[in-house]
């Protein structure tokens, strides 16, 4: 074998080099977008909790408010009033301090003149818009149990028939 053959394949100092820096622009690279992946990461966490956050302070203020108007209903006996005049009755509430108002909630007036059979829990009010909570989304019923009034969360699934049907009893709307 010639010793010049030898001289040729043998690596030179630039291509060295040239290798090295090719190796550490490939490692800058893999260390930028490894922070973006990371910060990418920590922005969507970030959105996850404050939508959570929101959706569950949303619901407690729902669920505060309409316990607070089930007890100035049952105060005020709105179950005793005329169905034409209950709707005007409860709009009349005075808005909670949470910022929900009454008309949040659609009335099944039917329901409140209704005599319920033992064991029954009839809904007496539902929320219009349901609530967008992480996952999912759901509605409080403002429900008559024999024991008195009880406020439930329930999904949109389950909530959907019962909204229905307040809306078909308050056409106004």
């Amino acid at each position: 074998m010639d010793p010049a053959d030898l001289n040729r394949n043998r690596p030179t100092l630039a291509s060295s080099e040239d290798a090295i820096s090719e190796t550490q622009a490939l490692r800058r690279k893999v260390v930028f977008w490894r922070r973006v992946a990371w910060l990418a990461l920590g922005g969507a966490a970030l959105f996850l909790m404050v939508v959570w956050t929101r959706g569950q302070a949303r619901q407690r203020e729902c669920f505060d408010a309409l316990t607070r108007f089930a007890e100035v209903a049952l105060a005020s006996q709105l179950s005793a009033q005329h169905p034409e005049i209950l709707e005007q009755q409860w709009q009349s509430f005075e808005q909670i301090s949470s910022g929900i108002a009454p008309d949040h909630y659609d009335l099944i007036v039917k329901n409140w003149a209704s005599r319920q059979t033992p064991g029954e829990d009839l809904p007496l009010a539902v929320c219009r818009d349901s609530h967008l909570l992480l996952f999912s989304s759901g509605r409080h019923v403002l429900r008559r149990t024999e024991s008195g009034f009880r406020v439930d969360w329930l999904d949109e699934k389950e909530a959907t028939p019962i909204a229905a049907e307040a809306r078909k009893d308050n056409q106004l709307r």
